[in-house]
């Protein structure tokens, strides 16, 4: 994890962002629930790495526009249906968290729809709780 983080700061430095985007979605993916990696060196690393991608990807769109429009659809990929989420990304809040909380409980499966001009990163969490007490283990 931390030498694609260091691969990925590289590259940053050297002005290669386009190829820096596999990257930055494996170390996305590598995160765990609280937003960090496996240890403490590897939040570090792993954190500064994205960070600064991120400014330099802030720094590129100062010098260019970012007009999207991100969707959210649940169980079914029919974008002609009402988005459970819509959410507008301009450059007045480029760089402004948009979150959601709950889905409901029968979602099953969860589509992101991008449209526009730009690059936005979408990342979906979830947790679960199973009563032990109540669960039988054949559902």
């Amino acid at each position: 994890m931390e030498t694609k983080a260091f691969a990925l700061q590289a590259m940053v430095l050297n002005g290669k962002l386009p190829e820096c985007l596999e990257i930055t979605r494996w170390l996305l993916q590598q995160r765990n629930s609280k937003g960090g990696f496996a240890s403490t060196q590897a939040t570090v690393v792993g954190i500064s790495a994205l960070a600064r991608f991120a400014e330099a990807l802030k720094m590129q769109n100062q010098t260019s526009r970012t007009e999207m429009r991100v969707e959210i659809y649940l169980n079914s990929n029919n974008f002609s249906e009402k988005p459970l989420h819509s959410y507008y990304i301009g450059q007045s809040n480029l760089t402004t968290l948009q979150e959601f909380f709950l889905l409901p409980n029968n979602t099953q499966e969860v589509y992101f729809k991008a449209s526009g001009v730009g690059v936005v990163l979408a990342q979906l969490q979830w947790s679960y709780y199973v009563d032990h007490k109540n669960y039988s283990g054949t559902d």
